[in-house]
């Protein structure tokens, strides 16, 4: 449980002290306001966090730098995600997203294809091995993964 939280003029947190004494700072981009790290438990790092965003707000990159990892994220022309590669311990895992003309996802590496519903092409009834049964108004009412 926090003992004390502190936070600038837009209300964002900016220094929060748990019980136990670990302090978390956060700093902001003055510009933009947007997150630029995250720092908890000083020199002995617990955690430290680095985000990067492009001109758009799209985040670029998250690197985590207390556990040696890392995420870059790519973006098509209408501010969709369509890559990520995250890196840790060496070894990289990239994947990719696609879309169909209506925004809907068709594929991802992870997961495989995606297929919708006909008539009501926001519902989405398989994504990779997985199945899904939707009731008339399109909730899911069976399904797993």
């Amino acid at each position: 449980m926090a003992s004390r939280i502190r936070a600038n003029a837009e209300g964002k947190l900016t220094n929060e002290t748990l019980g136990n004494g670990l302090v978390t700072t956060s700093v902001y981009e003055s510009a933009s306001g947007r997150l630029q790290t995250i720092l908890s438990g000083g020199g002995g790092s617990v955690q430290y966090l680095k985000y990067d965003f492009d001109a758009l707000g799209n985040l670029e990159r998250r690197e985590d730098q207390a556990r040696g990892s890392s995420e870059t994220f790519g973006y098509d022309a209408l501010n969709r995600l369509t890559e990520t590669n995250t890196v840790a311990g060496g070894a990289a895992a990239p994947q990719s997203i696609g879309y169909d003309a209506l925004g809907n996802i068709t594929n991802k590496t992870d997961m495989g294809a995606y297929a919708y519903d006909p008539v009501r092409p926001h519902v989405v009834t398989r994504a990779g091995e997985h199945s899904y049964v939707h009731d008339a108004n399109g909730n899911m009412v069976s399904g797993a993964g």
